[in-house]
């Protein structure tokens, strides 16, 4: 950031890892991130320049950047199974992101109306399944039938709230949820080794 001055993007934290492959068919993959993402300008902005015109667009622009969020865990593994049949997980967990209410500029694009990250979300959750059975034929060709399950607790948690003062598309009102986690659902695919 040595080449616009004025802007700050300040992250800290640490992450704990934990792999393990108790054996071939057994491998665990998990990470805990505890972390705070402080700044003035977002990974967000170079899509635009809402926020860049001064002094309108420096007001309340220091606070929690739209990554922040101060846990996360994660977790992925796999199992394969007897008869070549694998079972896979992916879960994952993170505590309330941030964000601040928004207002048009008198000149150009959008101003926070109060400190940037100010208000907090909901945390996340997810979890997805994956289940596969292989066959072998001819030589060392095989094929694998795939099914996976997405969004497996089907909890359809709020991604995005409104952040305008003055409302959002479809009568929607500041802090309003805006878009969801898509409902649980299902994919079927087949995989060629050869």
């Amino acid at each position: 950031m040595a080449n616009l001055p004025g802007l700050v993007r300040d992250y800290s934290g640490f992450v704990l890892d934990f792999e393990s492959r108790f054996t071939d068919w057994f491998h665990v993959l998990a990470s805990y991130t505890n972390s705070e993402s402080e700044g003035n300008v977002g990974y967000t902005q170079n899509a635009g320049v809402d926020f860049d015109i001064y002094p309108d667009h420096f007001e309340n622009t220091y606070g929690y950047l739209s990554d922040h969020r101060r846990h996360r865990v994660k977790v992925n593994g796999f199992v394969d199974l007897p008869l070549d049949f694998g079972l896979a997980v992916e879960g994952f967990w993170s505590s309330a992101g941030v964000y601040a209410p928004t207002e048009a500029s008198e000149t150009y694009g959008r101003i926070f109306t109060e400190r940037r990250g100010s208000r907090e979300a909901n945390d996340r959750y997810g979890m997805d399944l994956q289940v596969s059975k292989g066959f072998r034929f001819w030589r060392d060709m095989r094929f694998e039938l795939i099914g996976a399950v997405f969004n497996v607790l089907n909890d359809e948690q709020v991604t995005t709230v409104c952040t305008r003062v003055e409302g959002c598309a479809g009568g929607l009102e500041l802090d309003a949820a805006s878009a969801y986690v898509q409902p649980r659902r299902f994919e079927a695919g087949i995989r060629f080794e050869f």
